[in-house]
């Protein structure tokens, strides 16, 4: 009696083995390509360019940004003692320093806007500042 032998078939003898190898290593390909077009464009983003590869105008003034780093913490301590609510016992200039108070807060690093809360204290609060 004759047995037929069949050699067991490896699967990287077949045809499709290789095309899902040729197709993997193309979408490898194209992501990479993906993934450094968004950074090249977040690049680009940041600074300020646009897709003409030409640089946008940017207002930015050193000197506002050098001005927020450097006089923002006294000026936002200065105004967290005079306008705290804990300070204010009438009704109205309680809630009016609360309302100061809570911008105050969220804008601790911007100097600009805490000038602005300044001389809205002054104004609403009647509050004289030592400047």
């Amino acid at each position: 009696m004759k047995v037929n032998y069949i050699e067991p078939s490896h699967f990287y003898s077949s045809i499709w083995f290789w095309i899902s190898i040729f197709e993997f290593f193309i979408l490898i390909l194209l992501l990479n390509k993906h993934f450094k077009y968004r950074k090249k464009t977040k690049l680009n983003n940041l600074f300020g360019n646009n897709s003409d590869g030409e640089t946008k105008n940017i207002d930015v003034i050193i000197g506002d940004i050098m001005n927020d780093i450097n006089h923002s913490k006294p000026l936002y301590k200065e105004l967290i003692k005079v306008c705290h609510p804990d300070r204010y016992i009438n009704q109205v200039t309680h809630l009016i320093a609360q309302s100061i108070f809570q911008e105050i807060t969220e804008n601790e690093n911007n100097y600009s806007k805490l000038l602005q809360l300044k001389k809205r204290a002054e104004q609403e609060l009647n509050v004289k500042f030592k400047n």
